[in-house]
């Protein structure tokens, strides 16, 4: 009816005689053309990403990326796997030793890069995420890691900072001339990483897991295996890294593994794998921690996850091949509801939440679970799972993100 009355009366009068065009037929023009309109918002594209971490052949490490078609079943990205320039590590045995840590891969806030680790090559590739989820790697791409044996890194958007945890356990290198470190970057406009000539040097034997940075107050929190150790530290806006405490583990014996934050309240949450129990702890605005509980967790806990609306926390038992759901409607309380038993082993290593909360995935070794969040929170993995990843022996996967576009 807008477009008619723009018409002219004696044309809208002649148009409805001669029946060359009636209101019926305007009508449906109308509607064709709200149809041909751009739908905003089923075009969005739901993208999940894992690293082969391959160690041998040497440079031959990447990233497989895969699309969700909105029911779980995974495609692969055209394009995919995406070579990262280096070298993952090669670790036969698969203990614990140099591929066990989180966020090998990250993005910044805007998904615009992928940030990932060459732990076997002591490097950190750097892609731009293309809207049909393909990545590009940037200009002098990968950098180096200023430390050895690169495994986790840490973005701050605030202050754009990257940390970077190089751990120093890959077999393959002299591990015991270079110290592990804690070291930070500027990300510049084009993704490039810049050293901030900052750095924080460790006990030889410490086996850092993680950076967790919690950006609201420029904190990030680390994680010591062997030293058991639980740092927090304030970013400067230089990158450095200023101490602020630091706990031991609640009883001896127990070494943290996996790590994640509730995303409106000042809490945390670390894994004890060998203990079967998560542990929660609390922080005021300066980053200074302080130990509440612990609550009982699957055999082998380390990596987690916590949903946007901070009401539940996944955790990955990878010592009976299943995935825990905790209600934390009480934010230092834990409560577990369900433990959702995998359909295939061996053990995940890595979690992650999709951008809208309705699929969580799981990384295996060369498999990738997907997992439906339903409408209670807990977890139901769909049909299709998991999805096979075609990778040689010498690849051991680490390292999960996802992306919206």
């Amino acid at each position: 009816m807008l477009f008619l009355n723009s018409v002219p009366r004696a044309r809208q009068q002649g148009f409805r005689q001669s029946g060359y065009f009636t209101l019926p037929m305007l009508l449906l023009c109308v509607l064709c053309g709200f149809a041909m309109m751009p739908d905003t918002a089923s075009a969005q594209q739901s993208f999940v990403y894992l690293e082969s971490n391959i160690g041998k052949p040497v440079n031959g490490n990447s990233i497989f990326g895969f699309r969700n078609d909105g029911s779980g079943r995974l495609t692969p990205i055209q394009g995919s796997p995406f070579r990262l320039g280096g070298s993952g590590v090669f670790d036969p045995s698969d203990v614990l030793m140099p591929t066990d840590a989180d966020q090998q891969l990250v993005t910044d806030p805007l998904q615009q890069f992928m940030f990932a680790v060459n732990g076997g090559s002591n490097t950190v590739a750097v892609f731009t995420i293309g809207n049909n989820g393909a990545l590009t790697a940037v200009r002098n791409s990968p950098f180096p890691s200023q430390g050895p044996n690169p495994s986790s890194l840490g973005y701050d958007p605030n202050l754009n900072i990257m940390t970077v945890v190089n751990r120093n356990t890959d077999p393959n290198q002299p591990v015991k001339r270079n110290a592990p470190n804690y070291t930070t970057f500027t990300v510049s406009s084009g993704g490039a990483l810049v050293p901030t000539g900052n750095t924080v040097n460790l006990t030889l034997n410490s086996m850092p897991s993680q950076a967790l940075v919690q950006p609201a107050n420029n904190l990030v929190f680390t994680l010591e295996y062997e030293t058991a150790n639980i740092t927090s530290y304030r970013l400067g806006a230089t990158g450095t890294m200023t101490k602020v405490s630091q706990l031991g583990p609640p009883a001896s014996g127990m070494n943290p593994l996996g790590e994640a934050r509730h995303p409106t309240q000042n809490v945390v949450y670390v894994g004890y794998p060998t203990s079967s129990l998560v542990g929660v702890y609390t922080f005021d605005n300066s980053g200074r921690l302080t130990f509440v509980r612990t609550v009982a967790a699957g055999a082998g806990d380390c990596w987690m996850t916590v949903n946007a609306a901070g009401t539940r926390l996944y955790v990955a038992d990878s010592g009976i091949f299943s995935i825990s759901v905790y209600d934390i409607t009480n934010a230092t309380s834990p409560v577990l509801i369900q433990t959702l038993a995998l359909s295939q082993g061996p053990r995940v290593y890595n979690v992650a939440l999709d951008q809208n909360g309705q699929f969580l995935y799981g990384l295996g070794v060369r498999k990738l679970y997907t997992m439906q969040v339903l409408s209670d929170g807990t977890l139901q993995e769909v049909r299709t799972s998991p999805t096979p990843v075609n990778m040689p022996q010498t690849a051991g996967p680490v390292g999960i993100v996802t992306v919206q576009k």
